[in-house]
């Protein structure tokens, strides 16, 4: 399991979103943002955890299934599968999932200012 995160890192990696409706256009928003720090940490090679069931390496598509979990910083991503593909550059989750994204986020959408009078 330690050389998945390295795999990780050497991936150059890109969301794929497929809003359908205009109340997902938020949540492509989020996950374009997302997509910029996953790059940012790649290219800084800042550490990338990855935890998972199954771990399932074909080539050069590496699939973790079961809970696959990618934590970073107060970012955690969990979906029933992730699929990472160094020849095509990109990372598609797959089935349901879950964001979980901490107030220092960039991608957290800045909280209204209450004035009490």
């Amino acid at each position: 399991m330690t050389r998945v995160p390295a795999l990780v890192a050497a991936l150059g990696l890109t969301l794929v979103v497929s809003p359908t409706s205009l109340a997902q256009d938020d949540a492509a928003a989020r996950q374009a943002c997302l997509e910029l720090m996953i790059h940012a940490r790649l290219k800084a090679q800042q550490p990338v955890q990855l935890s998972t069931e199954t771990v399932t390496l074909t080539g050069d598509t590496l699939r973790p299934a079961g809970r696959a979990t990618v934590r970073f910083d107060d970012t955690t991503i969990r979906f029933d599968e992730i699929v990472l593909s160094q020849s095509l550059k990109r990372i598609d989750f797959v089935g349901k999932g879950m964001v979980f994204l901490g107030a220092e986020s960039p991608c957290v959408n800045p909280l209204p200012k209450i004035e009490f009078r």
